[in-house]
């Protein structure tokens, strides 16, 4: 004996549903973007300056206090 299943292509109850992706506005991309950069550019610009100063370190090291 067959079962009948009313909607053949509804769901079964015990599987989720497939989760909905939100898909951002390109402004909100844009702005993803644009703080991603500034991060970076924040970055370089410590690392430029902790590497100046490690330069400066080590020649006054070497120099010395005349």
């Amino acid at each position: 004996m067959e079962k009948q299943v009313d909607d053949p292509g509804a769901q079964c109850r015990w599987l989720p549903e497939k989760q909905k992706k939100t898909v951002p506005s390109p402004e909100e991309k844009e702005e993803k973007k644009r703080q991603k950069g500034d991060a970076l550019r924040r970055r370089l610009q410590e690392r430029r300056l902790y590497d100046e100063m490690m330069v400066e370190a080590c020649l006054l090291h070497y120099i010395g206090d005349p």
